[in-house]
């Protein structure tokens, strides 16, 4: 009789679980993270878009801008969830890096045409140049992951 009171109760505690989990948004189910990832690409999409643009109109390199596009994917964060989690921090850092590499990429489509955003290669191009940044441009880089740690905490 023991065993089946503990498995009743193991049952209980699960379906407990479930149902605090399916009405608590603390808890980011399959979708809240879809949906995450979503909002936050798209945000860095866009980022990186505008970045690589003005940056090429005006032909020089706006640091300030990294801040705004961690700014920007931050507030992503916070539409999607309130409640601050690392994993989510970590997502957005990532989607931040894809919008950074996005910009790059965008200037070189200026130059090499829009062909080059197909093209894995330039993907592999556009991460060493990241790389090899100056030590100012990594400062504003620190700075706008900083900037998505501290909004989503």
């Amino acid at each position: 009789m023991g065993l089946k009171d503990d498995f009743e109760a193991y049952k209980q505690r699960r379906d407990a679980k479930r149902y605090f989990r399916s009405n608590n948004e603390a808890f980011l189910d399959a979708k809240g993270y879809c949906k995450l990832i979503v909002y936050c690409l798209l945000t860095a999409l866009i980022g990186g878009i505008l970045m690589g643009v003005i940056q090429n109109l005006i032909s020089m390199n706006l640091s300030i801008l990294y801040i705004l596009l961690g700014y920007a994917i931050a507030m992503a964060i916070r539409k999607v969830t309130q409640y601050p989690r690392i994993n989510i921090t970590l997502i957005g850092i990532a989607c931040y890096f894809m919008g950074i590499i996005w910009e790059i990429l965008i200037g070189y489509s200026l130059y090499f045409g829009i062909i080059c955003l197909a093209v894995p290669s330039f993907y592999t191009v556009a991460f060493y140049s990241l790389i090899h940044s100056s030590i100012f441009t990594w400062l504003f880089i620190g700075c706008g992951i900083y900037t998505i740690y501290y909004l989503t905490k």
